[in-house]
């Protein structure tokens, strides 16, 4: 897989990832309570971040968020990785 050079397209397959994995257990990004967003650079993030999360959740399913400045991630080429809880009612 090709990871895009940009913050903002980063994110946004970051969430597209996030939303496939979700629906494996039969959930959406509704379900998601909680996310923990880490970035290389707090200042792009700021700005890319709020478009991204408007885009992935429903305006009226927003979960509580957290951003985390590191100095890297895994892979070099990294600029976003997300984590984020989901509940299910089972």
């Amino acid at each position: 897989m090709s990871m895009p050079d940009t913050l903002e397209d980063q994110m946004a397959l970051a969430y597209r990832n996030v939303a496939e994995t979700l629906a494996h257990f039969g959930a959406t990004m509704n379900n998601v309570v909680e996310q923990v967003v880490y970035v290389t650079d707090m200042i792009a993030a700021s700005a890319a971040s709020l478009e991204a999360r408007k885009a992935a959740f429903p305006p009226e399913t927003l979960p509580a968020s957290t951003m985390v400045e590191v100095r890297a991630l895994a892979l070099p080429q990294l600029k976003v990785e997300i984590r984020v809880t989901a509940r299910l009612d089972i």
